[in-house]
């Protein structure tokens, strides 16, 4: 069943919420005669997008999979709720967890991810995942030539990355044509 959203403060996008994905996800889960080892979510399905429904039916997909034995990588740069990160902490040997960033200049990140935590938390969040074990890579992408790619803007941001306690970083550049 899906169910449209406006995504906040936005009058023309929308998500769209498949209401049951849970079950779907059971039953499919059901008919395998082998479990995967693991569950991938990318920013198109991120768990934390700022919407009551979506944080709630991603923390009990979460659930639903650590108690299947099923490991989980996020690829996220939305804020993860408490809930969810206490559980996120309590599995870190069955999880691994991608925080994308892309500037430390709050305008910056509030211009092209609208809809993102502010960089601020999101270094927190590699700090507090990194205490807790669970394998944390910092995920720079987009670039934006000639706004976020200065030697200054960079080397800062990844000597904030690695002073939160992470080692790896994957970055990519926007190019537009």
């Amino acid at each position: 069943l899906a169910k449209e959203h406006l995504l906040p403060g936005d009058t023309e996008g929308s998500i769209i919420f498949y209401e049951n994905t849970l079950e779907k996800l059971k039953t499919e889960l059901a008919r395998k005669p082998i479990k995967p080892r693991a569950v991938f979510f990318s920013p198109s399905s991120d768990l934390f997008q700022p919407v009551a429904e979506v944080l709630e039916l991603g923390h009990r997909i979460l659930e639903f999979l650590y108690s299947q034995d099923i490991g989980v990588t996020v690829l996220t740069k939305g804020r993860i709720p408490d809930d969810s990160m206490c559980l996120l902490l309590g599995h870190a040997d069955m999880g691994r967890a991608e925080i994308g960033i892309i500037s430390l200049d709050e305008d910056v990140a509030t211009v092209f991810e609208p809809y993102a935590a502010p960089p601020k938390v999101r270094l927190e969040q590699m700090k507090k995942l990194v205490l807790g074990g669970v394998q944390t890579e910092a995920r720079v992408d987009p670039i934006l030539p000639g706004i976020s790619d200065t030697p200054e803007g960079l080397s800062n941001l990844f000597a904030s990355i690695a002073a939160a306690g992470v080692m790896r970083a994957a970055t990519g550049t926007l190019f537009l044509r």
